[in-house]
């Protein structure tokens, strides 16, 4: 009787113990921040970066079309949008960096510095050949972004004032495939965030000044946008804590 009372107890403990499986860890939550393809390559250097100064990274990059980065960020599935156009009203958002847009040529082209009215008559067509500013002979073959994007956009207000691009101008999607276009057409000339040149291309002064993100006075590189992040809301700690390590990098940058 004694045994099998042991049997019994020993039969119920294997049971408890075969009934509670090991829980399974919950995974870490994943937090999306999204921004436009001109600032793809940016974001994935500045997340790169902070990677490597924190323990736990759980920040997710998603590239999309302009128009919809803060359309998504109001359909509640993602945590903060980075783009070059004000926020909505009433929104949380704060300055991470100013982007000058840098003139980039062919290297075929002998040019070194231009003027805003020069870009404005390359840009419509009023210029058709490099030979009326330079000793080049090439035709010139514009290249801008598409449709929508903010740096198309702002250099259409700042540069054109109005005036359209030029029929005969090529189209690229983002910064990458400008600067393609530019290495691939001899009388190229595109414009792109500077933080984004790659490859063989010349990157131009305009009226004598270096690209440079300062905009303190009139003497400095007239072309510049604002990298700001936004969101409905104040961010949650993980995504708040690298808005806090990039603007505490770009100050390290300007001292």
């Amino acid at each position: 009787m004694v045994k099998r009372s042991l049997l019994l107890i020993l039969g119920a403990l294997l049971a408890a113990c075969a009934s509670t499986p090991t829980p399974t860890p919950e995974p870490a939550p994943v937090y999306r921040i999204v921004t436009i393809p001109a600032l793809e390559a940016t974001l994935i250097e500045w997340m790169t970066e902070y990677s490597k100064d924190v323990e736990e990274f759980n920040l997710k990059l998603e590239v999309l079309a302009p128009g919809i980065v803060t359309t998504s960020v109001s359909d509640g599935d993602v945590e903060l949008a980075v783009d070059l156009r004000l926020p909505p009203v009433d929104w949380f958002s704060t300055p991470l960096a100013v982007e000058p847009i840098a003139i980039i040529v062919n290297p075929a082209i002998s040019i070194d510095t231009i003027e805003v009215a020069e870009l404005t008559d390359l840009f419509s067509g009023r210029i058709p050949s490099w030979s009326e500013l330079t000793d080049s002979t090439e035709d010139v073959q514009p290249i801008i972004p598409i449709q929508g994007d903010p740096v198309r956009e702002y250099f259409h207000e700042i540069v054109m004032g109005g005036t359209s691009y030029s029929t005969n101008a090529l189209l690229g999607s983002r910064p990458a495939s400008i600067i393609q276009l530019v290495e691939q057409n001899p009388g190229g000339i595109g414009f792109v965030p500077l933080s984004q040149v790659r490859g063989d291309v010349n990157v131009l002064l305009i009226g004598g000044v270096t690209p440079s993100a300062s905009d303190n006075d009139d003497e400095n590189y007239p072309l510049h946008l604002t990298i700001i992040a936004m969101a409905p809301n104040e961010p949650v700690d993980p995504v708040r804590n690298f808005l806090l390590w990039l603007q505490t990098e770009e100050s390290k940058a300007e001292r």
